[in-house]
C-alpha cells in the first residue's frame, strides 16, 4: 500500500483481506457424486480480461478431492509464475450447478459480504501494482515459485463506502470500454496491414508486381531455361554426393509468366536441412557460438538474439552440431508450430550461428536472389502448400525437411528477381514503420490501462461523495457477520 493510496479517501479503510474475504475456504455442503459440476484448469482463464472458458464438466465424485474448490461469486487469482504476472484474475459465474473445481494454482476470494463489490476487486488483483507485490513474496524454487497463502490472507486492501466501490467499478469499465473500441481499431488495421503485405507477396511470386517493368526490359533479361541449366549443373556435384532426388513439379500451382519457371526449392539452393539440439548441460547463457530457436525468430524477417540468448560451446558446433552450422544471410524457416511461416535472415553479429531441430535453413545457391527466396518463403502460397502436406498433431504442425526441400519456388530471371526484391523492401519498410506505430498505439492502451487501474484504488478517478458513510461503519457491519457461512445460489 503507498502513501498516496493510504491517503486517498478520509472514509476508506484499509483492511487485511482475511478481515472482509475467506480465503481457500470450502464448499458450503457437499453434492451428490454424480452432479455435473463445472473444472476449470489454468489454460481456461485468459489473461487480464476476466474471461472464463466453461465448456468443460465432471462428475462431484470424480473431482472432490485433489482439485481447488469454488462457487459461483468467488474470485479466482492465479498463484504459480508465470500465470500469476499474467493476470490470470476472474470472478465465477454461470458455474454448473454453482459450482466449480480446477487447477490446484488457484488461490480462491470469496467475500463475507453480499454488499462487497467483487468487481472492484476483481480489479483491485488485477492491477500490475498487486501483482508485482504478490511477486515479490513469492516462496518456492524457479519455475515453481507461489503466491503463499498467508500473503492472501494478510495483505492490506481498500475498503471505501459501497457507493463508491460502484462507483469506481462503473468509471473503470467506462474507460476500459473505449480503450477497447480503440484497440480493436488498430487490430483491424494490422490485419488490413498483414492481408496488404499477402496481397503484395502475391503479385510478385505470379510476376504481378513487374509485369510493365518486364515488358519493358525484356530484350535485356537473361534466359530463365539457361539459368536453370546452370544452376543444376552446380548443383549436380552436391545433388550426387548427397543422394538427393528433386521431384518434378506435377501439382497445379499459380500462373506466372511464361518466361518464367516453377522449380523446387532444392533447385535452387546449395543445402537445405534442419538443426539438431543438445542435451541441456551443452547449452549455456553465454558461449562460443549462438544458438537459434523459434522464438529469436521474429517478424519482418530479423533474428532477436538479446531475447533469452543461448550458446553452445565450439567442440560441440564443430563435431555434433556440424550439419546444422549456419552463416550470415542463410534464410531460416520454421517447420514446427503454430504459428508456421516465421521466415528470418542470419544476421551478421557473429560468423557463424547454429539452430534446433524446429528450424530449417535455405543457402541459395548463386543464380537466385537471396531477398527474392525470402519474400517467396512468407507467402500465404507457400503457407498453404506447407498445411497441406503437414502432419498435424493436436493443433501443432511438423514440416518434414523433404517437404522444405521440395517446396515448389518461381524461378524468374535473375534480373528480375533483384528488381521484385527492391520494390517489396520498400514497399514492407514502409509497411512495418506503420506496424511499429500501430504496436506502440498499443502498448500504450495498455499503459492507460494500468494508470486508470493505478487512479481507481488512489482515490484519484471519481470525486468524493461527502454524503457517503465512511467505510469504518460498513466495516463494523461486515465484522457483525463473521461466522455466518455464505448460502450457494
Amino acid at each position: 500500500m503507498t502513501s498516496k493510496q493510504r491517503d486517498a479517501s478520509a472514509n476508506w479503510e484499509w483492511v487485511t483481506l482475511e478481515t472482509i474475504a475467506d480465503i481457500n475456504p470450502k464448499l458450503p455442503y457437499e453434492l451428490e457424486d454424480e452432479v455435473d459440476v463445472s473444472f476449470i484448469p489454468m489454460k481456461r482463464v485468459e489473461e487480464e480480461t476476466g474471461r472464463v472458458d466453461l465448456s468443460e464438466s465432471r462428475k462431484y465424485g470424480n473431482v472432490k478431492k485433489g482439485y481447488t474448490k469454488f462457487i459461483n461469486n468467488d474470485i479466482i487469482f492465479a498463484k504459480i509464475t508465470p500465470c500469476m504476472e499474467n493476470g490470470k484474475v476472474a470472478i465465477l459465474k454461470g458455474l454448473e450447478n454453482g459450482v466449480g473445481f480446477g487447477s490446484t494454482e488457484f488461490h480462491v476470494i470469496r467475500m463475507k459480504d453480499e454488499s462487497l463489490s467483487r468487481k472492484f476487486y476483481f480489479y483491485f488483483f488485477l492491477q500490475k501494482g498487486f501483482r508485482n507485490l504478490a511477486a515479490q513474496n513469492f516462496t518456492g524454487t524457479v519455475g515453481q515459485r507461489r503466491v503463499p497463502t498467508d500473503f492472501m490472507k494478510e495483505v492490506l486492501v481498500p475498503l471505501p463506502p459501497y457507493n463508491e466501490q460502484v462507483g469506481i467499478v462503473g468509471r473503470v469499465e467506462e474507460l476500459f470500454s473505449r480503450l477497447d473500441v480503440g484497440v480493436r481499431s488498430l487490430q483491424a488495421a494490422q490485419t488490413q496491414l498483414e492481408q496488404y503485405q499477402q496481397t503484395t507477396l502475391k503479385q510478385a511470386y505470379t510476376g504481378k508486381l513487374t509485369q510493365k517493368w518486364r515488358q519493358e526490359k525484356f530484350s535485356q533479361l537473361s534466359n530463365v531455361s539457361d539459368l536453370l541449366s546452370s544452376i543444376r549443373e552446380k548443383r549436380k556435384k552436391i545433388m550426387e554426393k548427397r543422394k538427393l532426388i528433386i521431384q518434378p513439379i506435377e501439382e497445379k500451382l499459380e500462373l506466372i509468366p511464361k518466361e518464367w519457371k516453377w522449380v523446387r526449392a532444392q533447385d535452387v539452393c546449395e543445402n537445405i536441412t534442419n538443426g539438431y539440439t543438445p542435451k541441456k548441460d551443452k547449452l549455456y547463457e553465454k558461449g562460443d557460438i549462438p544458438f537459434i530457436k523459434i522464438y529469436n525468430m521474429k517478424k519482418n524477417g530479423y533474428v532477436n538474439f538479446n531475447e533469452r540468448p543461448t550458446f553452445i560451446d565450439l567442440e560441440t558446433h564443430n563435431n555434433e552440431l556440424k550439419r546444422s552450422k549456419i552463416y550470415p544471410n542463410d534464410i531460416l524457416m520454421n517447420i514446427v508450430g503454430p504459428p508456421l511461416g516465421k521466415v528470418s535472415i542470419v544476421p551478421a553479429d557473429y560468423p557463424e550461428w547454429n539452430i534446433n531441430q524446429a528450424i530449417v535453413f535455405y543457402r541459395p545457391i548463386e543464380g537466385y536472389n537471396l531477398k527474392f527466396l525470402f519474400y517467396c518463403l512468407q507467402s500465404e502460397f507457400i503457407l498453404m502448400h506447407l498445411r497441406k502436406q503437414a502432419k498435424a498433431t493436436a493443433g501443432q504442425y511438423n514440416i518434414s525437411v523433404t517437404m522444405s526441400r521440395n517446396l515448389p519456388i518461381p524461378l524468374a530471371p535473375i534480373e528480375e528477381q533483384v528488381e521484385i526484391s527492391k520494390r517489396l523492401e520498400k514497399i514492407f519498410s514502409y509497411v512495418s514503420r506503420i506496424e511499429s506505430n500501430i504496436q506502440k498505439n498499443i502498448e500504450m492502451a495498455d499503459g492507460f490501462r494500468s494508470s486508470i487501474l493505478k487512479k481507481a484504488f488512489e482515490g484519484r478517478l471519481i470525486p468524493q461523495d461527502s454524503c457517503d458513510k465512511p467505510a469504518s461503519i460498513f466495516l463494523e457491519h461486515i465484522k457483525a457477520q463473521k461466522g455466518k457461512q455464505g448460502k450457494l445460489k
